[in-house]
């Protein structure tokens, strides 16, 4: 059986050890096992730092087709002067750079830094809601009341 190297961990492998790239149809120079270790550890130190965030901001607004026209320093420093970076996340309680009137792109001007509730309800504000959507916070509700 043909094998060929890797070229992290030198190791020599079979092919099957390797994984097929869509974009031209060879196979990866690394094998799976080395690039499960890289891909992993390289998410982790993007997320983790600063830049990082800045970036997954980026890329989330593009994914929703919004303009994202801040530079790192402008983002940093809007940040900074909020008070509120070491308290960033996801959640209601959780803060987030938000937009006026959930329009527009991200830009010095547009955005100030909010928690998830009050984004998501300025988001909503001038929105028609519809039965469906009353019937499904009527259920929350009283879920919610039974809870306690």
């Amino acid at each position: 059986m043909s094998s060929k190297q890797c070229s992290r961990c030198k190791e020599s492998k079979v092919f099957a050890e390797f994984s097929i790239r869509a974009d031209n149809g060879k196979y990866t120079s690394a094998c799976n096992s080395c690039e499960r270790i890289r891909s992993a550890n390289s998410s982790r130190k993007t997320r983790s730092t600063l830049i990082g965030k800045y970036k997954a901001q980026i890329k989330n607004a593009e994914m929703r087709g919004i303009q994202f026209l801040l530079t790192f320093e402008q983002w940093l420093e809007l940040w900074n002067a909020s008070g509120k970076l070491e308290q960033r996340g996801r959640g209601a309680a959780k803060f987030c750079m938000c937009r006026i009137a959930d329009v527009g792109p991200y830009e010095l001007g547009n955005v100030f830094i909010g928690t998830g509730r009050e984004n998501v309800r300025d988001g909503n504000l001038g929105k028609e809601m519809t039965q469906e959507v009353r019937d499904k916070i009527s259920k929350s509700n009283t879920e919610i009341g039974r809870a306690h």
